[in-house]
């Protein structure tokens, strides 16, 4: 429903500023969160606030594709908007040390999530959007020489602005393209690479005020401007691939994010959970351990 979508944004802007908070609170008192505890807090708000969402976590014998954190399918009047996260939390030295984690069979996960994210695109004919979200809290203010998403003086920025970014989200193919950047070399798990590629979460929906009727084009368009509106990205091709990737195959297959589209249908297994019979084994498997669905 279109009003549920627009009232989104005051509720993540509101998690994010709890979730700086809990994970200050947490390494204050002794009690560390993790990325598995933070989502599911923030899932478990979501619902409580917004009781038209439906919320399944997979159980561990629930064959999921890649294992991401968490899969959102909102129903718009357009079509669907899927959007795939995976968590990141930041530790007290100030790094995301789980971002260049591989997955079991040895592919980076970087590379999982992204390459996953384009053939399920392809596979449904809409747009799969791959996204990181980094969990955040540190003390002080700003760091210096390091700029913003917006490119505004961060000195002018207030501690409830701040705080915003307990919830920071990142276009994958960012992250990848700077993953696979050996300019970086010993800075791939430092926040301050990240945060110049990083907005609070809530700007993923439009203001309340600034809309009275919804459109999928304003999500997919202002992620496409995360991902077309800053530097380049270029992924590694797979470490099995001998000949040089053809790239004008590769411009063809990305113009799925340079000009989005809604999914018209979304997999039978979020068909399932709208149904409330959850974990049917189906031909698609869902994406993320977690699936949250806002019906149109």
């Amino acid at each position: 429903m279109a009003d549920g979508i627009l009232s989104l944004r005051p509720t993540l802007e509101n998690l994010a500023r709890t979730t700086w908070m809990k994970i200050a609170d947490g390494r204050r008192l002794g009690v560390p969160m993790g990325e598995t505890g933070i989502t599911d807090h923030n899932m478990l708000d979501l619902r409580l606030e917004h009781p038209s969402l439906v919320i399944h976590k997979h159980a561990p014998h629930e064959e999921t594709r890649m294992g991401a954190d968490w899969e959102w399918w909102l129903g718009t009047a357009d079509g669907w908007i899927c959007l795939v996260f995976q968590a990141k939390v930041l530790d007290v030295a100030g790094r995301y040390p789980g971002i260049t984690k591989g997955m079991a069979q040895g592919k980076p996960q970087i590379q999982a999530l992204v390459r996953t994210c384009l053939a399920r695109s392809e596979k449904l004919a809409g747009t799969v959007w791959p996204l990181y979200c980094f969990y955040n809290s540190w003390s002080g203010k700003w760091p210096d020489g390091v700029s913003r998403y917006d490119a505004s003086d961060p000195r002018t920025m207030s501690d409830r602005d701040l705080q915003l970014f307990g919830c920071a989200a990142a276009d994958a193919w960012m992250v990848g393209s700077i993953l696979a950047d050996k300019n970086y070399k010993n800075r791939h798990t430092l926040r301050d690479t990240y945060l110049p590629v990083s907005r609070p979460w809530s700007l993923i929906f439009p203001e309340p005020s600034e809309s009275e009727t919804y459109s999928a084009a304003q999500t997919l368009m202002a992620l496409s401007s995360w991902t077309y509106g800053q530097a380049p990205m270029e992924l590694p091709p797979p470490r099995d691939q001998m000949r040089p990737p053809n790239m004008l195959q590769r411009r063809r297959r990305m113009a799925i994010y340079e000009n989005p589209a809604p999914v018209r249908r979304p997999p039978d297994y979020v068909l399932d959970l709208m149904k409330g019979t959850p974990g049917r084994p189906r031909r698609l498997k869902p994406l993320a351990r977690r699936i949250i669905v806002l019906p149109e």
